[in-house]
């Protein structure tokens, strides 16, 4: 509900100041659900040259007043953004570290949701249910890995249950791993994934089996770097991408996706996000705002 234009400052809260221009920035990963703010916050020292060890912490803060609610100590963070979730009607944070932490009191649940991987590459998505991520951290080398999990609860305990790993590569003999760093989109039970070189690929969601590959040869020429997160508005899908900047337009309604345009644009390795038949984008130098013709 629109209630008016912001008119004061609400709170404000630590931390004041980030580490170092040079690394990951200090507060990453906002998300807020049920009246509270969770975030990832590097509490590690200050530094005027030379690389300290970070010290990553989940914060839950009220989103009214701004109270600290609870921290919790999590592993190497890296990037991407939390899921907040309700498995069984219990609220709980899913990192990208792979814990997963109840709202209510921060307490640790379960560990480990992607396996022995040390953290996904890209941000998971879910549908509310199936939880799908990349994962390309295998020593920094593409896996070509995208998996799924789902969270079960009995009796306030939380398990991670994986349902499907599907590993995509080129047609034919070739072995190589395909990179996947973008996040990708559940939707009607399709999974829709890009390469960091704009291939787009379509997965069933149930089973992870792979439904279509797509190479945007326009693209492709261009030597477009996929990072962004893609997004879905209707049957188009959105992709952004890192450099040479650009902006994709896809159309998803048939059999066999079709580029409908490239729209140079700055670098940009942030989502679209939608306001009405408004969307906006953030890139490197700039925020957008684009509308219908």
């Amino acid at each position: 509900r629109r209630v008016g234009l912001p008119r004061r400052l609400q709170w404000t809260a630590a931390p004041r100041r980030c580490r170092s221009h040079e690394k990951s920035p200090s507060l990453t990963g906002m998300v807020t659900a049920r009246g509270r703010v969770f975030y990832i916050s590097d509490e590690g020292p200050l530094s005027a040259g030379g690389r300290l060890p970070d010290k990553w912490r989940l914060v839950a803060q009220d989103a009214f007043s701004g109270a600290l609610l609870w921290k919790q100590p999590v592993p190497d963070w890296g990037s991407g953004t939390d899921l907040v979730l309700r498995p069984g009607g219990v609220s709980v944070v899913l990192t990208i570290s792979g814990e997963v932490i109840r709202v209510s009191d921060g307490e640790i649940l379960a560990r480990k949701a992607w396996g022995d991987r040390p953290k996904s590459a890209a941000g998971p998505v879910t549908d509310g249910r199936i939880i799908v991520f990349p994962d390309d951290s295998d020593g920094g080398k593409p896996s070509g890995i995208i998996r799924a999990v789902t969270l079960k609860e009995d009796n306030g305990s939380i398990t991670v249950v994986p349902l499907w790993d599907t590993t995509i590569r080129p047609p034919g003999n070739d072995k190589r791993h395909r990179a996947v760093f973008s996040s990708p989109v559940i939707h009607n039970g399709r999974v829709y994934a890009m390469e960091e070189h704009p291939v787009l690929w379509i997965l069933d969601a149930a089973t992870g089996k792979v439904l279509s590959e797509t190479r945007f040869e326009e693209a492709l020429k261009k030597r477009i770097m996929m990072w962004a997160p893609v997004t879905l508005a209707g049957n188009t899908l959105f992709a952004f991408s890192q450099k040479p900047g650009a902006g994709l337009a896809i159309d998803v309604s048939g059999n066999t996706p079709r580029l409908v345009s490239i729209n140079p644009m700055e670098s940009c390795e942030s989502p679209a996000v939608f306001m009405g038949n408004r969307m906006i984008v953030r890139a490197k130098h700039s925020l957008y705002c684009i509308g219908r013709q």
